[in-house]
């Protein structure tokens, strides 16, 4: 979890940023706040490049992003993978298959309790969303 922050040192907004690779980094702002947050982004980023910085970005609107947040969270999660969901620590990335697509994930709360954040193909994740109800057993409710 970060912030990004105004020259005065104020916060913008909050963000979730990952180290995915040395040279690779995966950012997910609020779908609230999404073009100030990348109209900031960008900003910052030509004036990098005005200094002979070195950087490129690509936003994945081919991407949909649910949040599954509370103590049933992992439970209902882990029975839509055969990845072992009990090794990845709070604000640990990874790429994985969930029920069958391929999905980014993120272990993160902002509610207080246990999370994650599935980055799902958009074409997916209607089913994805279902998948997670039925799973669940009537204990998880869309918000």
């Amino acid at each position: 979890l970060s912030v990004f922050t105004n020259e005065k040192g104020g916060a913008i907004d909050d963000t979730v940023i990952t180290k995915v690779k040395d040279d690779h980094i995966y950012l997910v702002v609020n779908a609230g706040c999404r073009d100030k947050d990348l109209a900031h982004i960008e900003e910052h980023m030509k004036a990098f490049k005005a200094k002979g910085g070195d950087v490129s970005w690509h936003i994945h609107d081919e991407r949909s992003l649910l949040a599954l947040q509370g103590p049933l969270a992992a439970t209902v999660l882990q029975r839509l993978t055969k990845e072992d969901l009990s090794k990845l620590y709070f604000g640990e990335f990874c790429m994985l298959d969930i029920n069958g697509f391929p999905c980014y994930l993120t272990r993160t709360g902002y509610t207080g309790e246990d999370g994650f954040e599935i980055s799902v193909p958009n074409e997916n994740a209607v089913d994805l969303a279902k998948a997670i109800l039925e799973k669940s057993e009537g204990k998880v409710r869309l918000t």
